[in-house]
C-alpha cells in the first residue's frame, strides 16, 4: 500500500500535516518530492498532450477519447 503524505520541514523534522494510519514501528520507505517540483511536472506534462494533440482532427480525437474511455475499465 502506497500513500502520498504531506509534510512540513521545519527545524531539521519532517512534521505530518495529518497522522499516518499506520502502527507503531512500522518500517517505511520515504521519497521527498517538493511541492512545486511536482506541479511544475504535471504543468509540462499536460503541455506535452496538449501538443501533441494539435492539429488532429475531430474525428482523430474521437478514436483517441474512446481508446481512453475503453482503457479506464483496466485502470481504475
Amino acid at each position: 500500500m502506497a500513500d502520498i503524505i504531506e509534510a512540513i520541514y521545519e527545524g531539521g523534522v519532517l512534521k505530518l500535516v495529518q497522522p499516518l494510519g499506520i502502527r507503531e514501528h512500522t518500517r517505511v520507505r520515504i521519497t521527498i518530492e517538493p511541492e512545486d517540483e511536482t506541479r511544475k511536472n504535471a504543468e509540462y506534462i499536460l503541455a506535452l498532450a496538449r501538443q501533441s494533440c494539435e492539429g488532429l482532427s475531430k474525428e482523430e480525437l474521437a478514436v483517441i477519447e474512446s481508446a481512453k474511455l475503453r482503457s479506464e475499465s483496466f485502470f481504475h
